[in-house]
C-alpha cells in the first residue's frame, strides 16, 4: 500500500536539501555528458561556462524580477522552467549547439531557485507555525 506524505513532509531539511541538489546535479554532469555524445572535452568545459555565465544573469534578472513581484511566483517559474528545458532540450541534446541551448535555458532558471528558497521558508514558517523547519 502506497501512503503518500503529507504536507509537513516537503518542508523537512531533508527533502529541501535533497530538491536543491538534485536540481543543480546536472551542472556537475554536462560536461561529462558532452564527451559521451561525442563532442571533446572543451566543447564541454565551454558549455558547463557559459551555463553558468546564465546563471549568474539568471540571478541578476530574476532577482530583480523578484523584488518587484512575489518570491513564491518566481520560484514557481523558475523551477517548471527549469524542469521544461531539461525534458525539451535535453532529450535532444545530441550536438554543440543544442547542448548549449539546453545549458544555458537551464543554469538562467536553476539558480534563482536556490536564492529564492529561504525566503519562502521563513515565509512558511510564519504562516503556518506548527512547520517545524
Amino acid at each position: 500500500m502506497c501512503v503518500l506524505p503529507g504536507i509537513q513532509s516537503y518542508f523537512a531539511p531533508s527533502f529541501l536539501i535533497l530538491f536543491l541538489h538534485s536540481s543543480s546535479s546536472l551542472l556537475y554532469e554536462i560536461t561529462a555528458y558532452a564527451v559521451f555524445i561525442g563532442l571533446t572535452p572543451e566543447q564541454g568545459a565551454l558549455i558547463l561556462g557559459l551555463t553558468n555565465g546564465a546563471a549568474f544573469a539568471g540571478r541578476i534578472v530574476l532577482g530583480l524580477l523578484a523584488d518587484r513581484f512575489s518570491n513564491s511566483v518566481i520560484m514557481l517559474i523558475s523551477t517548471w522552467s527549469t524542469a521544461i528545458s531539461v525534458v525539451v532540450f535535453w532529450s535532444v541534446a545530441k550536438s554543440f549547439a543544442t547542448l548549449t541551448i539546453m545549458g544555458m535555458s537551464f543554469g538562467f532558471f536553476v539558480g534563482k531557485r536556490k536564492l529564492t528558497i529561504t525566503t519562502i521558508l521563513f515565509v512558511w514558517v510564519e504562516k503556518y507555525p506548527a512547520v517545524d523547519i
